[in-house]
């Protein structure tokens, strides 16, 4: 310990002075870094999506938590338009809103756990109700009860999906999802996928 006293004394004072300047701009700059465009977008996206995503005032100066999985779940429970109008019409907005936020903060987007969760979680459901208990009868009937509004929301959430998190990352994702349909593993996985809503060409649905 007293070496290094003796050293820190032998240095000269401007030296000295300099290196803790550095030194406490690089703990300011690491406890608080400096906002990117990425970072106010974000936050524009987050004010916009503060009730689907994110916690929403309550009464009495309370916090709720985010309609998102209240609506999920009412979704599910209803399978049926009705049941999901609310939830799709979020998801829309939702949509919208992602669309607004640029390709090259796709990282920062990708890093918020709701973004994902309200993105692959919405795909993974409405390919649980368009396939049903066994799977559609035939390709035809791939989209279930879904209407034209609705697969537009199916597709611009696809699309969402490949632009943020990779179309190789959508791709793994989807396979294994298709997997786990309700017996999907007693028909072979191509005919499994031309079945499922996966199948749906985005093309005519922007």
């Amino acid at each position: 310990m007293q070496n290094i006293v003796a050293f820190i004394l032998s240095i000269p004072k401007v030296i000295l002075a300099f290196v803790v300047l550095v030194l406490g701009f690089g703990v300011i700059i690491y406890s608080d870094p400096p906002r990117t465009v990425c970072d106010s977008q974000l936050d524009i996206f987050k004010e916009s999506q503060k009730e689907f995503l994110y916690s929403r005032p309550g009464l009495n100066n309370t916090v709720q938590g985010p309609l998102l999985s209240e609506l999920y779940d009412l979704c599910q429970a209803g399978n049926s338009p009705g049941g999901c109008f609310e939830y799709f019409i979020r998801l829309r907005k939702m949509n919208q809103d992602l669309e607004n936020v640029p390709t090259q903060c796709s990282t920062t987007v990708a890093e918020e756990k709701p973004v994902k969760t309200a993105i692959f979680g919405s795909l993974k459901l409405m390919a649980k109700i368009s396939w049903g208990d066994r799977g559609p009868a035939s390709t035809y009937k791939r989209t279930g009860w879904l209407d034209t509004s609705d697969l537009v929301v199916y597709c611009d959430l696809k699309r969402q999906a490949v632009r943020i998190f990779s179309q190789e990352y959508y791709d793994e994702w989807q396979t294994k999802t298709l997997s786990n349909l309700p017996e999907s593993e007693n028909i072979d996985p191509e005919q499994a996928l031309q079945k499922s809503l996966f199948a749906t060409s985005c093309d005519i649905y922007r």
